[in-house]
């Protein structure tokens, strides 16, 4: 999004990421996630955890989205999505890692439906990009928008909409 673009525009993708997370949790795990609103940070760095997953959210948005999740719930995650394979302990670090890109590919596909309409020429989506947990955040002078906490009996799942300092939006 532009420099000047109104808040409600980050707003409506933040909303819309917290909430198909937790459908999809509900949906398809019987998980509940309760959700605290972290607010607007501004220059910062978006709370990872353990392991955080990033995808570039392309278009007017211009924004990426930070899913970083607790050991216990990339655990849980796996466990569910891996049911039946028998993966020698060589391929399971992978394999999480595979798990959990696979989620926020997901649940970000189906965000593009709430936000889709405000880039006439489409969203794009960058493939999620795992971290490695000893590097620091990716991009020089981050801003990060909006943050949000979301527990479950598994662990905790932090979200972030994060961009560049320049697009820092101005609240209406």
């Amino acid at each position: 999004m532009n420099t000047g673009q109104p808040f409600h525009e980050f707003e409506l993708v933040m909303q819309s990421m917290i909430t198909k997370t937790q459908d999809y949790f509900e949906t398809e795990h019987q998980t509940c996630f309760t959700d605290v609103d972290l607010g607007i940070v501004g220059v910062d760095a978006p709370a990872l955890l353990d392991m955080t997953a990033i995808v570039g959210l392309g278009g007017k948005i211009d924004l990426r989205a930070v899913f970083s999740f607790q050991t216990s719930l990339v655990n849980a995650v796996y466990t569910w999505m891996t049911v039946g394979f028998q993966d020698r302990p060589e391929e399971v670090e992978r394999h999480r890692q595979a798990a959990i890109g696979e989620l926020v590919n997901t649940i970000l596909g189906h965000c593009t439906l709430d936000f889709g309409h405000l880039d006439s020429q489409g969203i794009s989506l960058t493939p999620p990009v795992i971290l490695d947990p000893d590097n620091v955040f990716p991009e020089m002078n981050p801003a990060v928008f909006s943050r949000h906490c979301l527990n479950s009996m598994y662990g905790r799942l932090n979200i972030s909409l994060v961009g560049s300092q320049e697009v820092f939006p101005k609240k209406t």
